[in-house]
């Protein structure tokens, strides 16, 4: 038997090439829509499931997410790195989620605001510099706590949307208020 021409053997690779990046594309366009269909599941059924999700956002190297902030190691997988090396136990303590951080604990959250609705409001339009937020917080003198709501960011300014929807703001709310 004769070896086919370059050519040939080249075409031939090529179109086994497309066909597994077509196969590819399908299987995680097939995903997507899955994983969608799931979110939009749970964010009308479950809405503290929801906001755990949003709460703990992995995009954007978790830059996205509330547990930046609010729980200290979330933003460099304290547990992964705890698990791999148990003799640093004492000196790297167990993730608590809404334990607080750079940010404080949520874990009181409840007492801070005095219902959902206000403690939503603080998510949407953030922290004013040395200004009172809920019951008793004061915001520090640089405002560190960022809105989340339409104009409420520069980014936010710049899309003409918000970070986040109201939806998911209360999501995010009816999880939180669930930590304590």
């Amino acid at each position: 038997a004769e070896n086919p021409e370059p050519f040939d053997a080249l075409e031939a690779i090529s179109g086994d090439a497309e066909a597994t990046v077509e196969a590819i594309e399908a299987a995680e366009a097939e995903v997507d829509a899955a994983l969608d269909a799931y979110i939009a599941n749970l964010a009308t059924t479950d809405a503290a499931a929801y906001g755990e999700l949003l709460f703990n956002n992995e995009a954007g190297a978790k830059s996205y997410g509330c547990a930046r902030c609010h729980t200290a190691g979330a933003s460099w997988n304290a547990d992964e790195v705890l698990a791999a090396n148990p003799s640093l136990e004492g000196l790297i303590e167990p993730v608590v989620p809404g334990g607080g951080g750079f940010g404080p604990s949520l874990l009181t959250v409840e007492s801070q605001f005095e219902s959902a609705e206000s403690h939503a409001a603080f998510i949407w339009s953030g922290c004013m510099p040395n200004l009172q937020y809920g019951l008793y917080g004061v915001c520090e003198p640089s405002g560190q706590m960022p809105g989340f709501g339409a104009a409420s960011t520069p980014l936010s300014e710049s899309l003409g949307e918000g970070v986040l929807t109201q939806e998911q703001i209360d999501a995010i709310v009816a999880y939180e208020r669930s930590l304590g």
